[in-house]
């Protein structure tokens, strides 16, 4: 009988254990939990941006580092280089150098979910620059009304050329959320 106990208290020890284990793989790791109340000081920022070879990223970026500065926080920034699996890669390393909060500009709206989600996971609030993401939570999006910016220009045109003008179009890679209206 005595036995029996002995065993059957092992067994319950081993299935405790691999509960507390299972329930910790459940939780962030500490280093990627974010401080709820820091003050502005201590906060560090992870900016990712599409590219830096587009001046509107270049400055973004730059007006992020001012603000930031000003308030005494920090701020990691990455280049994606318009390459989604790089900028995944890039969020992710963020998420691990322990960022408080995520700005991100997606390459791709659908791409950035997985990264976006992840952030969502283990707590930390993401805000998305002129794109958003397809899924995951995203705080708030910053962004210009592209559709209402073309039919604004569509009119300056006419008013300077006239209706029948022939007009060209560029567009950068129609890949892009914000050249797909």
């Amino acid at each position: 009988m005595k036995k029996m106990m002995k065993k059957m208290m092992k067994m319950m020890t081993v299935c405790l254990l691999i509960l507390s284990l299972a329930a910790c793989s459940m939780e962030p790791p500490s280093w990627a939990k974010p401080g709820h109340h820091k003050e502005l000081k201590d906060m560090k920022i992870g900016l990712s941006v599409s590219t830096l070879d587009n001046p509107f990223f270049v400055s973004l970026k730059n007006g992020v580092l001012q603000e930031a500065k000003e308030k005494g926080m920090k701020v990691i920034t990455a280049d994606a280089q318009n390459d989604s699996a790089k900028q995944i890669n890039d969020i992710e390393d963020l998420i691990q150098q322990g960022v408080d909060i995520l700005l991100i500009n997606p390459v791709d709206s659908a791409a950035v979910s997985s990264a976006v989600e992840s952030a969502n996971h283990i707590g930390i609030p993401v805000i998305t620059l002129d794109r958003s993401a397809d899924k995951g939570k995203v705080e708030t999006l910053v962004a210009s009304d592209n559709v209402k910016g073309g039919k604004m220009a569509a009119n300056y045109i006419i008013s300077k050329v006239g209706k029948d003008a022939k007009v060209a179009e560029l567009q950068v890679c129609v890949k892009f959320f914000s050249t797909r209206f």
